[in-house]
C-alpha cells in the first residue's frame, strides 16, 4: 500500500488538535521559507492568527462587514504589535454589550483562518514552535473550538484545490486585481456582467476582496477571473494595508440611530418605509430621483441603502454599480428590492456589489429583519431609554 504524505495544512490541523487536547495556553508559530504564522491560543482554543502580510486592518474591515456596524468596525487601534490581538477584544466586547452573536464572531474568526492560511504550500517544509504564555493575550471571553477550526482548514484545502485552476501562485490571492479596460471592451465573450466588474478590479482589491461579492460561489469568482487571465486582460500589482484615520475627539457616546437612504421612484412605497422604519426607531433619507442617488448617499453616508429595482431612466442594478464606483460608498451595504428573486437576479446583485435581497410586499416584520441584521443590539440599546427618549431625533425625509 503506498503510503500518502500529509500536506502542510493537514500537518498543522493535527498539531492544532494537540493543543486543543492538552488545553495550552500560549502561541504556535508556523514558518515556511515564505509564510510566517503564529496561532494565539487560551486554554486550548484558538483566540486570533496572524501571518506577516500587511493586511491586517484590510482582513478585518472585510470580514467584519456584514456583521458588525461601521462604528465598531473602525474603531481600530492606530498602532499596534503582532502580539497585540485587539481583534479579539473587539469581538468579546460586541458579543459582551450584546451586539453580536457568538457565531456570527465564529464566522468571522474561520473567515480570517481561510485568508491567513490560504498560502501556506506544500513544496516546501514547515517548522512548529510552541511558545507557553502565563496569561491570555486576548480578552479570552471568545475563542474557536476545534471543530470550527478543523472546519475552517478544511474549506482552505478546498479551496487551495480551486485556486489551481488559475494556474497562478496562490500568493497571488493578496495582491490587488487589475483589469485593462481597453482590451476588456475589445475581448470577444464579454457580456455586460462581465464588462460590469471592471469597477472591482482597479487594482485596490485583491482576491478575497472580490471574493466578498460572491460569498456563495466562491467557484464562480474563481471561474470569473481564469476567463480574464485567459484572455490576458488581468495583471496583479502589490498592495498593502489599509489605514483608518485617527478618531477626532468625541463626546460621550450617546444613543445614535442608524440612517438608511430608501432609493425609490414610487412616493406611495416611501411613504410606507418612512412609518415601518420610525417604528424601528430608524432614520430614513429618500430618494424618490435614482439619478441622484449617489450624490444624496455622498452627502448623508448612510449605514444602509435599500434599492428598488425597478425604476425609469436607471434600474437598481445600474445605481448600485454607480455607487459602488465611489470611494466614500464602497463600505455601505446595499439591499436591493424586487418582487424577483431567482438565481439570475441574485448573480447579478452580487455582480454590482449588493449586499443582499429584499422581497416584496415589504412588511413591519421583514424592516424588523432587516434592522436586526444590519444594526444588532440597536433595539436593546433604545429601549434602555427613559420614557419619552424614544420620539426624540427627526426622521430625516428628503423627497426629490
Amino acid at each position: 500500500m503506498t503510503q500518502v504524505t500529509p500536506r502542510n495544512l493537514e500537518k498543522l490541523n493535527n498539531a492544532v488538535a494537540k493543543v486543543y487536547k492538552k488545553q495550552a495556553t500560549g502561541r504556535l508559530l508556523c514558518s515556511t521559507a515564505q509564510v510566517r504564522v503564529t496561532l494565539h491560543f487560551y486554554r486550548g482554543r484558538l483566540l486570533w492568527l496572524v501571518d506577516d502580510r500587511d493586511h491586517r486592518v484590510r482582513r478585518w474591515l472585510r470580514v467584519t462587514k456584514n456583521h458588525l456596524t461601521s462604528n465598531a468596525r473602525l474603531q481600530i487601534p492606530q498602532t499596534f504589535g503582532k502580539k497585540e490581538l485587539w481583534e479579539n477584544t473587539k469581538l468579546s466586547q460586541q458579543i459582551l454589550e450584546g451586539h453580536l452573536e457568538a457565531r456570527q464572531a465564529r464566522v468571522i474568526l474561520q473567515q480570517t483562518v481561510i485568508e491567513t492560511l490560504f498560502a501556506i504550500g506544500d513544496h516546501e517544509s514547515m517548522n512548529y514552535r510552541w511558545q507557553p504564555v502565563p496569561e491570555a493575550e486576548g480578552d479570552g471571553s471568545f475563542s474557536l473550538p476545534y471543530t470550527a477550526f478543523d472546519e475552517a482548514v478544511q474549506n482552505t484545502l478546498q479551496l487551495q484545490q480551486d485556486w489551481t485552476m488559475l494556474e497562478v501562485s496562490r500568493y497571488r490571492a493578496y495582491d490587488g486585481l487589475v483589469l485593462d479596460g481597453e482590451k476588456l471592451d475589445q475581448a470577444p465573450g464579454n457580456n455586460s456582467a462581465m464588462l460590469s466588474l471592471q469597477t472591482l478590479l482597479t487594482g485596490d482589491r485583491n482576491f478575497w476582496d472580490f471574493l466578498d461579492h460572491f460569498p456563495e460561489s466562491p467557484a464562480v469568482a474563481l471561474r470569473i477571473l481564469q476567463h480574464f487571465l485567459r484572455q490576458e486582460i488581468m495583471t496583479f500589482r502589490a498592495i498593502g494595508d489599509r489605514r483608518v484615520a485617527a478618531p477626532a475627539p468625541t463626546v460621550p457616546p450617546q444613543p445614535r440611530r442608524p440612517t438608511i437612504l430608501c432609493v425609490d421612484d414610487s412616493p406611495q412605497s416611501t411613504r410606507m418605509l418612512l412609518q415601518h422604519f420610525k417604528n424601528q426607531r430608524v432614520n430614513a433619507v429618500v430618494c424618490n430621483d435614482p439619478l441622484k442617488a449617489v450624490p444624496m448617499a455622498v452627502e448623508y453616508q448612510p449605514d444602509l441603502i435599500l434599492m428598488d429595482l425597478v425604476m425609469p431612466i436607471v434600474n437598481g442594478y445600474e445605481v448600485c454599480a454607480q455607487l459602488r464606483r465611489v470611494d466614500a460608498l464602497t463600505e455601505i451595504p446595499i439591499v436591493i428590492v424586487t418582487d424577483r428573486a431567482g438565481l439570475g437576479d441574485r448573480v447579478r446583485s452580487k455582480l454590482v456589489g449588493a449586499s443582499g435581497f429584499m422581497t416584496k410586499p415589504i412588511t413591519g416584520p421583514k424592516i424588523k429583519g432587516l434592522v436586526e441584521q444590519y444594526f444588532p443590539g440597536h433595539q436593546a440599546t433604545f429601549s434602555a431609554e427613559p420614557p419619552g427618549a424614544a420620539s426624540t431625533g427627526p426622521l430625516v425625509a428628503h423627497h426629490v
